[in-house]
């Protein structure tokens, strides 16, 4: 699906019916491998397209992830560090 503007598509109708599902959900959070830019670089793309923002990375007990959120709307969106903010530029 990556490439042909399809990840973006899938996650847009992804994120609508979670939240049509679930009222009560604020935002959806991704964490692919930090170190693994294909794996990485959708949750970029998508996520400068649909409002979303990368909070930056944490190391989990499985794997060093870069978290991205979703959220239903902008006001949901939680404060970004100026740190994570420019790594999310790059």
């Amino acid at each position: 699906m990556a490439g042909r503007g399809l990840d973006y598509r899938f996650w847009l109708l992804l994120t609508d019916a979670v939240f049509a599902v679930e009222p009560q959900c604020r935002r959806l959070v991704t964490d692919p491998a930090a170190d693994h830019p294909i794996a990485r670089r959708p949750d970029a793309a998508v996520a400068a397209k649909a409002g979303g923002a990368e909070l930056g990375e944490v190391d989990l007990p499985h794997k060093r992830a870069a978290l991205f959120v979703y959220p239903r709307t902008p006001a949901d969106l939680p404060p970004i560090s100026p740190a994570a903010r420019a790594a999310s530029r790059t």
